[in-house]
């Protein structure tokens, strides 16, 4: 007999993207290997000093990011080629933003490390040519004590920045960055954006506030929005990305809630050999043997502890040696299923 647990609790989902992103990258390679490898195209600096995969990537422990903890990162770390990678597609209205956690890996030197990008041919694009309409230029800069602190600056097209910046950072702290680019009806209107969140912070959404901007330049607007690019600008720079998310919405479901449930099952009076209880549910798709029970003091009495979603619905049926034997319909008393009888069930 399938029984049904449900788990009184309000439920929640996966950390996941809202939908299909724009972008995603984990640098999801090993230590060394070159960013035009995997993806990304050198738009300058040819193969100078070539912006590669770093390892370990940059996590979080309080806030499940979908980009932490997934493969490695890249180091952007120096002065040489700079890189972009094009987006599933042109966005020319609305916003996009793209999120990365970051860290400053040491000192830094003032320069900008990211930006938007359009292509010289929008239409049919070379992905080795950009045009020099670099939007929302996101910098790293010293901080008040340089040995410790970082700041991050934001301008709309400036290749400098002093007033639009954060306040001191942490050396060494990884960070969640989030830049966005808004299309305005018109000309020379259209916004940049940026955040930085902190591990533990809720990012469901983002503050209605923003940590710098909205800015706007006296440069022409972007056509449109079709690449992201990182920028090595200065021997020094001690910049590492990890996680990189590019969508036209921002926010991400929390973290899956689960709690320990104990299941249990009295093998006393079962008259058949067996070896190995299980117990089977929605949970492993009924596999068998997935989930062995255990009597560590020799009661008879089994058991397994499993991690179940808070909030969902279980059903679930016990069974020994990989669905050699299995209980029957009564729950109550005692029922013949083959050659094992099951009673006194305790759950």
């Amino acid at each position: 007999m399938k029984k049904t647990l449900l788990f009184l609790a309000t439920a929640a989902t996966m950390g996941a993207y809202a939908q299909n992103p724009l972008l995603v990258e984990h640098f999801n390679d090993t230590t060394n290997a070159l960013l035009t490898n995997m993806g990304w195209y050198a738009h300058s600096g040819g193969t100078t000093n070539a912006v590669a995969v770093v390892s370990p990537g940059l996590s979080w422990t309080q806030t499940a990011y979908p980009g932490s903890g997934v493969g490695n990162a890249a180091g952007v770390v120096n002065t040489g080629q700079d890189v972009n990678k094009p987006l599933a597609s042109n966005v020319d209205t609305g916003s996009v933003y793209t999120s990365f956690l970051m860290k400053a890996n040491g000192t830094v030197v003032n320069g900008y490390f990211f930006h938007y990008a359009e292509y010289s041919n929008i239409t049919t694009p070379n992905y080795t040519s950009i045009t020099t309409a670099f939007r929302a230029r996101t910098f790293v800069l010293p901080g008040t004590n340089p040995a410790t602190q970082f700041k991050i600056g934001l301008t709309f097209n400036n290749s400098s920045v002093t007033a639009d910046t954060t306040a001191n950072l942490t050396i060494g702290t990884t960070y969640l960055v989030v830049v966005k680019y808004k299309f305005v009806p018109g000309a020379l209107n259209d916004e940049v954006s940026l955040w930085v969140l902190e591990d533990g912070d809720n990012i469901t959404a983002l503050p209605t506030a923003p940590t710098i901007g909205p800015l706007t330049g006296t440069a022409a607007d972007l056509t449109a929005v079709q690449a992201i690019a990182l920028r090595q600008y200065a021997a020094g720079q001690n910049v590492i990305v990890d996680g990189i998310i590019a969508d036209t919405t921002f926010g991400f479901a929390p973290a899956p809630v689960t709690h320990n449930v104990t299941f249990q099952v009295d093998m006393n009076q079962v008259t058949a050999g067996f070896t190995t209880p299980e117990v089977n549910g929605f949970w492993n798709n009924w596999c068998g043997n997935c989930n062995a029970m255990t009597d560590a003091n020799g009661d008879g009495i089994w058991e397994v502890t499993l991690p179940l979603l808070e909030g969902s619905t279980q059903e679930y049926k016990f069974s020994a040696d990989a669905w050699t034997i299995q209980e029957m319909n009564d729950p109550t008393a005692p029922c013949t299923n083959g050659n094992a009888t099951y009673t006194n069930r305790v759950l």
